[in-house]
């Protein structure tokens, strides 16, 4: 036999007593790194016989990877063959926080395998390295957190910025629509019925009047005091009833109408500035659609125009007729004075001037 073949088998034998060796692999003393997407793992081991001991030190993408959780535990472990049983003080991430795993030795590597949280089975495999390879991993992965930490603030940012700007397009467009529903809601219906109701009772004022004055003229054909029927009569309607009318009723209602118009033509100019801010504000973010839709301008413009326009004639059209019932009433006391000749006639009031 040559003194090859006979070296061979204590060739053998010595590996096995110094590190565990099955001729298929060997687990030795040192550093051993495994590397996933998500995290790094460095075993330092020292290997006595079938037992070995050491430490884990790992850094592991947290969250939505935008953080690294790093662990250090202390290991122990048997061996049988190419057999390895691994307990950690500490359990590392892949095995979900469990304690211990069985692994396999292949050529110089150390494949760990473990059981997932659906029941499946998966591997870890740790090939001989250094700390010094572990760290330069370790702030590999710590620098892809930070690029995703960069990225989540960045889009935090703009949905900051993008929900600002949706609040300003929904204040504008529910300004905006505000306004356009008012023009388009606009009405004098009420204000014109409460002035017609006013002329009507200055005509019944008038009407009295007339009465007064027919009193008046039976008087005087019998010379019956006929101008106590002008002082306490005819005089008294135009001063007590008819202009009273006018003043108590007939202007406040007018002005009213006046207050209610100017509002409206203030609308009128907001409602411009509304829709071109809210247009503006759209500009910025094409692609959101306000809660409150806005409809178009001019349409608008156009209806509250037409409105204060009818609204300003029908009010003319009244002050016109209760401005001719007041020189009726007027004329018809100077008339019964003139007559009876009963003093100084009275003066007629300016009459009530048209609006605009």
């Amino acid at each position: 036999m040559s003194s090859a073949r006979r070296l061979a088998p204590a060739l053998c034998g010595l590996s096995l007593a110094l590190i565990l060796l099955g001729c298929g692999g060997a687990l030795s003393s040192g550093g051993y790194l495994a590397r996933t997407s998500e995290a790094v793992e460095f075993l330092q081991l020292t290997v006595s016989g079938t037992s070995l001991r050491g430490t884990l030190n790992a850094g592991t993408l947290a969250g939505s990877g935008d953080s690294v959780t790093t662990v250090q535990a202390t290991v122990t472990g048997t061996i049988s063959g190419e057999s390895v049983t691994l307990t950690f003080s500490v359990g590392p991430s892949w095995l979900g926080g469990q304690t211990s795993a069985n692994g396999t030795i292949e050529g110089a590597q150390l494949v760990v395998t473990y059981t997932q949280g659906d029941g499946s089975l998966a591997s870890v495999t740790f090939a001989p390295s250094t700390a010094k390879v572990y760290d330069g991993d370790l702030g590999q992965l710590q620098s892809q957190a930070a690029d995703v930490q960069a990225s989540e603030s960045s889009a935090a940012v703009q949905a900051a910025q993008t929900q600002a700007q949706e609040q300003q397009i929904d204040l504008a467009a529910s300004r905006a629509s505000k306004d356009l529903s008012t023009l388009e809601d606009a009405s004098f219906s009420e204000d014109l019925s409460g002035l017609q109701s006013d002329t009507g009772d200055v005509q019944s004022a008038l009407a009295d009047e007339k009465g007064d004055y027919s009193q008046f003229q039976s008087d005087l054909a019998s010379n019956n005091l006929p101008c106590a029927d002008v002082e306490g009569m005819l005089e008294a309607d135009v001063r007590g009833s008819v202009e009273a009318s006018v003043d108590g009723a007939f202007m406040p209602d007018l002005e009213q109408l006046q207050s209610d118009i100017a509002a409206l033509r203030q609308t009128i100019q907001t409602a411009s500035g509304d829709v071109a801010a809210y247009q503006q504000a759209q500009a910025g973010l094409p692609s959101y659609s306000p809660q409150t839709p806005v409809g178009a301008l001019a349409p608008a413009l156009t209806k509250a125009q037409a409105v204060i326009a009818k609204a300003i004639s029908s009010a003319n059209t009244l002050i016109d007729q209760a401005n001719g019932y007041v020189s009726q009433a007027v004329q018809l006391a100077n008339q019964a004075n003139a007559a009876a000749s009963c003093g100084s006639p009275i003066t007629a009031p300016s009459p009530t001037a048209d609006i605009s």
